[in-house]
């Protein structure tokens, strides 16, 4: 009974959440022409929705793939497969919407050691570097955006702002990664291994950081940067197609402005 409650809770907050912005959205529309939310439900596109669940599939099990090639670069030597690696994919998607700051996270990290027995520094490496290369995605995508609008109208000011923010984030995050982070760990352990006691969690601790460090630089040695930066596009593209097909399913039959990528409205 109490997690019905909770559901119940949960959907009733969800709702109201989609009646304010729908009700911000369209502060300057007559009452005779604004949607209600349950007008605006019984309107959608359920082809779109459908094809929206279809891309977000997808982009599972390609982000899954990319999971068990990293497992793969590090050494792993219990290497889940494809179906379980999507599984705990899965569950980190919906885990990762749930709790805030990117905590859920550290459920991916924790069904591949309890479920699978992956190691640690390995699971640890492999989600660090697939959100590394997402931050790289990004400055792809954000490049052939710039592309698209100097072969089209011309160039923004603002995209370029945002290519200087991705560029930054990037570099910040591959130098820290595969530089800075194997060489902190490095340096913890020869300073400070010989000092701790065989048993003591601080130097468990030190022995994992520099696990750690060791996984990612095999896979930095694996030469494989190439695929996995593509399979990371295909899954920010997927991604972004799918929330623009569930938005258009949603908002293009209550808002005829809302059609085709809302071309009539500027920021």
């Amino acid at each position: 009974m109490k997690q019905l409650l909770r559901i119940a809770l949960s959907i009733g907050v969800s709702f109201t959440i989609l009646a304010l912005l729908l009700h911000t959205v369209t502060s300057e529309t007559s009452d005779q022409q604004r949607p209600g939310v349950l007008a605006a439900l019984q309107d959608t596109t359920w082809i779109m929705i459908l094809a929206y669940f279809g891309l977000a599939l997808i982009g599972m099990f390609v982000r899954a793939y990319r999971y068990r090639m990293l497992l793969a670069m590090s050494g792993e030597p219990n290497l889940p497969t494809i179906r379980q690696m999507a599984l705990v994919t899965g569950i980190r998607n919906m885990v990762v919407d749930m709790l805030p700051a990117r905590i859920g996270e550290l459920g991916y990290v924790g069904l591949l050691n309890r479920g699978y027995g992956v190691r640690l520094e390995h699971c640890v490496s492999s989600m660090t570097i697939a959100i590394a290369f997402d931050l790289v995605a990004l400055l792809v995508i954000v490049v052939l955006i710039i592309l698209k609008q100097i072969a089209g109208a011309g160039l923004e000011t603002w995209t370029l702002a945002v290519f200087a923010s991705a560029v930054a984030v990037s570099v910040i995050a591959m130098a820290g990664l595969f530089v800075i982070a194997p060489l902190v760990s490095e340096w913890v352990h020869r300073h400070f291994a010989h000092r701790m006691p065989a048993e003591s969690w601080r130097l468990k601790l030190v022995l994992l950081l520099q696990d750690f460090g060791n996984s990612l630089m095999a896979v930095r040695r694996a030469g494989q940067t190439a695929q996995v930066l593509g399979l990371s596009v295909i899954v920010r593209i997927l991604k972004y197609l799918g929330f623009f097909l569930l938005f258009q399913a949603v908002a293009a039959p209550s808002f005829p402005v809302c059609r085709l990528g809302c071309d009539s409205i500027r920021p």
